[in-house]
């Protein structure tokens, strides 16, 4: 961030190319004439009051020049010179005799005169060129002086106005007060800088903005070129300082005031704009000075579409009203600066958004009758005519998710969301056919995994909920209905984390044990049963094992007690542990299963054939594993045993099909990425059958493949960016399968899809999920 501002000014580096922009004249009003040359009178300067008032009463009219007015701006002149000779510059008045003074020579002073535009461009040749703008106040006829005649070009100009960002057309000059109108405020600066004049400017230089400055060269008036407000160059062979500025000096030698500071690294003065309206769309610009090539990055915090733009003068929309703290930092090959700016977004009036929906098969058929809603918003929904056409009300300005709200109907991930303001508040919609029906469980699910599990008849989710760096939550809802299609009942809170928790939750595991729904979850290793079947109020928690760092878990009823399988990454193992009770309140001591190290994200729990019963991915012998407790508490274990299906298995998957054990798996050997699917042929589990290809074959599996089983046929869903697929076997065992179908499709930067977890609910595949782009937990079952 900048630390302060120079002594002698800040670093500027306007293009001297730009001088070219300032014209003749600026702004509305009356035609200008021509920039006068050195004198319009051909007077030269008064050397003494008399003499100022000689010159002025020799004036003759303007042509072109109202003769009233005339008269009225040669008395206020002759009043300011008469009654305000105190305000005339230091050292400007000398006396001469009694009653006469004389008016010397003097460098323009102050803070008005002083250069502020001087630049330092780039040729590309290993040559440089410093350019700047005339100033020296009340000098309307930029002669070199302030003199009588300086009055000529203000009545000439009178009444007219320019732009006041223009600060360099030939308005601006003759504008001395600043105020943007040509008026009589502007004769005050000729009567106090009377005589001030300028020869020349000093080039100096030096290697620090605040130390001694070395003479380079001089720069004489005659140098100058007319553009509007005069300008000058200097051409540098080379860069031999570090910083540049220049220092006007009046004929007799003396020098006025420094010049700001030009050096090679951006400055970064004003952007604009600083306000506007929600959802217009905004072109910012910023005021930058600095050696050519500059980069820009803007960042908006959320004030406007563009997160972060890199263009000089980026065009946005501007979202949400609020203030926003917004930057823009400016580098190049000598630094960078960084300039803060607040940026309001006022509140937009509400609009009407309009569209379309077509079949995606077919873009020129409409669907009828479909429902759409804007996701978040209390608004009647638009309900589609026989065209496929729909108008939503009185949408308030902003972003919006909108989906159909008719069952067998989804929308294509690229057309499923509108930005609603008074530029752009339509969209069309292209509509999917499907017999997903798909719920939001809860739209505030920052980011974390969820479990799926059927509780007393009705489908249930544990899901975490994170709140960085304020902590998380572990939360319960349950489905009112046994097919999941209602969950208005509210979400219960099992387990909260305080500050700088915000991973306690993240691997949870639901399942209905003993007759009410329990969840273990990370921390520690922790375990917690409700009270009543529904879930409705929850027991305290119960801490299996501390000091550990427990991954993937799972959780199931093994002999009628509760029973977890987890990795523990402190120690890199996966152990299994059981409770001693039905309830879960006194648990065992863990059993390790594997520790040679294990891989957790490969690991999945399943009682088979009666009996716990573990697979994983084993990097010790390279394979996919499978082991299989001895008895159905889990006691005792069999060795574990090689699947056999080649080093590239990961994230599996354990269901039982048809009694026997079978592993979904997901192949990534860098040149191949596949779902596929092994079955053991007993229901020990003691030898497998060759793998089965599922899905896949040089695509790429952008997520983790679930399965469950669906009356007698096993089934899987896994997602590839950001649509979620469905795919099931063509016969009982799984030896077949058939082609893949959608399940929801999001498009918002493609972040996807998580936190996946099947069930069969009701005879139907279903499943639960977390749409990572909209923060949603949510809940899809298959009924035709």
């Amino acid at each position: 961030m900048r630390t302060g501002e120079f002594v002698r000014g800040i670093a500027l580096t306007l293009a001297f190319a730009t001088l070219a922009l300032a014209l003749t004249t600026c702004g509305g009003g009356k035609s200008a004439m021509n920039p006068p040359s050195i004198g319009y009178g051909g007077l030269q300067a008064a050397d003494s009051l008399d003499s100022a008032f000689a010159e002025l009463d020799a004036l003759e009219t303007p042509e072109g020049v109202d003769e009233a007015l005339w008269i009225e701006l040669k008395d206020a002149l002759a009043s300011l010179l008469t009654t305000s000779n105190e305000r005339l510059p230091a050292k400007a008045l000398a006396t001469v005799g009694p009653t006469t003074s004389r008016l010397a020579s003097v460098p323009p002073t102050g803070e008005s005169n002083r250069v502020t535009d001087l630049a330092i461009t780039d040729n590309g040749d290993d040559t440089f060129t410093l350019s700047w703008h005339y100033r020296n106040l009340g000098d309307y006829d930029q002669d070199g002086v302030v003199s009588i005649e300086d009055i000529i070009p203000l009545a000439v100009h009178f009444g007219e106005s320019y732009d006041l960002a223009d600060r360099n057309c030939l308005l601006a000059v003759i504008d001395g007060s600043g105020n943007g109108v040509i008026d009589i405020a502007d004769i005050t600066p000729i009567a106090i800088n009377l005589n001030v004049d300028i020869a020349g400017y000093s080039v100096e230089g030096s290697n620090s903005a605040t130390g001694s400055f070395s003479f380079l060269q001089s720069v004489p008036f005659s140098a100058s070129v007319d553009y509007g407000r005069l300008g000058f160059s200097y051409d540098l062979n080379g860069l031999s300082w570090d910083y540049y500025s220049v220092v006007p000096y009046d004929s007799e030698g003396a020098a006025g005031m420094p010049g700001y500071v030009a050096s090679l690294a951006p400055a970064v003065h004003s952007v604009s704009p600083l306000e506007g309206m929600q959802g217009s769309a905004v072109v910012f610009s910023a005021d930058v000075t600095g050696l050519l090539p500059l980069a820009y990055a803007w960042n908006f915090a959320g004030g406007a579409s563009l997160g972060i733009s890199h263009y000089a003068s980026p065009t946005a929309t501007l979202r949400d009203p609020g203030v926003y703290l917004a930057c823009l930092t400016v580098s190049n090959s000598a630094g960078e600066d960084t300039l803060e700016f607040v940026l309001q977004v006022l509140e937009g009036s509400p609009v009407t958004v309009s569209g379309r929906i077509v079949e995606r098969e077919d873009e020129d058929v409409g669907v009828p009758g479909i429902t759409v809603e804007i996701i978040g918003e209390d608004l009647p929904p638009g309900v589609t005519d026989n065209e496929g056409y729909y108008e939503i009300t009185n949408v308030p300005v902003g972003d919006y998710t909108v989906k159909p709200t008719t069952s067998g109907w989804l929308f294509w991930p690229e057309k499923r969301w509108i930005y609603a303001s008074e530029q752009d508040h339509g969209a069309d919609f292209e509509a999917l056919h499907t017999d997903w029906h798909i719920r939001i469980v809860d739209d505030s699910v920052a980011s974390g995994s969820s479990s799926l599990a059927i509780v007393d008849g009705c489908p249930a989710v544990s899901c975490y909920e994170r709140f960085f760096p304020s902590g998380s939550q572990l939360r319960f809802r349950r489905a009112s209905d046994v097919d999941g299609l209602a969950w208005e009942t509210d979400a219960v809170t099992v387990a909260s984390s305080g500050l700088h928790q915000w991973t306690t939750g993240a691997f949870n595991s639901l399942a209905f044990i003993s007759g009410a729904p329990a969840v273990s979850y990370n921390g520690s290793l922790n375990y917690c049963r409700a009270l009543d079947p529904g879930g409705s109020e929850w027991d305290t928690v119960t801490v299996v094992a501390e000091d550990i760092e427990p991954r993937l878990m799972s959780l199931l009823a093994a002999s009628g007690s509760p029973a977890i399988v987890y990795y523990d990454a402190s120690l890199d193992r996966i152990e299994y542990v059981r409770a001693s009770d039905g309830t879960g309140s006194v648990w065992g001591e863990p059993l390790t299963l594997c520790d040679s190290p294990a891989s957790y994200s490969g690991m999945d729990f399943a009682i088979v054939d009666g009996n716990p019963a573990i697979s994983y991915f084993d990097p010790a012998v390279g394979e996919l594993v499978f082991r299989r407790a001895k008895d159905a508490r889990g006691d005792r274990w069999n060795p574990a045993v090689v699947v056999g299906v080649g080093p590239h298995g990961c994230n599996t998957l354990l269901p039982a099909v048809n009694g026997y054990p079978a592993i979904v798996y997901q192949v990534d050997d860098f040149s191949s990425y596949a779902i596929k699917y092994v079955r053991a042929v007993d229901a020990q589990g003691t030898e497998w059958s060759e793998p089965v290809h599922v899905v896949g074959g040089g695509c790429f599996i952008g997520g983790p493949g679930v399965t469950a089983m669906c009356g007698d046929r096993p089934f899987v869903i896994w997602g590839i960016n950001a649509s979620l697929y469905f795919i099931e076997s063509d016969d009982a065992n799984g030896s077949e399968w058939g082609d893949r179908s959608i399940i929801d499709a999001d498009w918002f930067g493609g972040d996807g899809y998580g936190g996946l977890s099947p069930a069969t609910v009701n005879g139907h595949p279903a499943v639960s999920y977390i749409s990572y782009a909209r923060n949603e937990l949510r809940y899809a079952v298959y009924i035709p």
